[in-house]
């Protein structure tokens, strides 16, 4: 009974150790998810470990109607600012690509 006890308490304080360690780099609704798809892929790609994360939103549960549910990607906190830079320069790039296609078509 108190090594189950012990053991589980160990088991509760690494995955409080494990969420410290990782900071959210992005944070948007189901409605934004292709967006937080396409940052996903483009961390993996550059090697930079991500969690994926969207918990399911509670009020959905005992209130009328549906609420979106939060999207979050995570990166270990180590990487945060690569992360932060990969994000920012694949934004410029894609507003960059938009406009030349805009500026092809007009």
């Amino acid at each position: 009974m108190i090594l189950s006890l012990a053991i589980l308490g160990l088991i509760i304080l690494y995955f409080i150790d494990q969420k410290q360690k990782y900071v959210t780099v992005y944070e948007g609704k189901e409605s934004t998810l292709r967006e937080a798809m396409d940052y996903y892929w483009i961390l993996k790609a550059k090697r930079i470990s991500v969690k994926y994360h969207m918990p399911y939103n509670m009020h959905n549960v005992y209130c009328f109607g549906y609420y979106e549910s939060p999207v979050r990607l995570l990166v270990r906190k180590q990487d945060e600012r690569k992360a932060r830079e990969v994000l920012i320069n694949f934004r410029a790039e894609k507003r960059r690509m938009e406009s030349n296609i805009t500026q092809s078509n007009g």
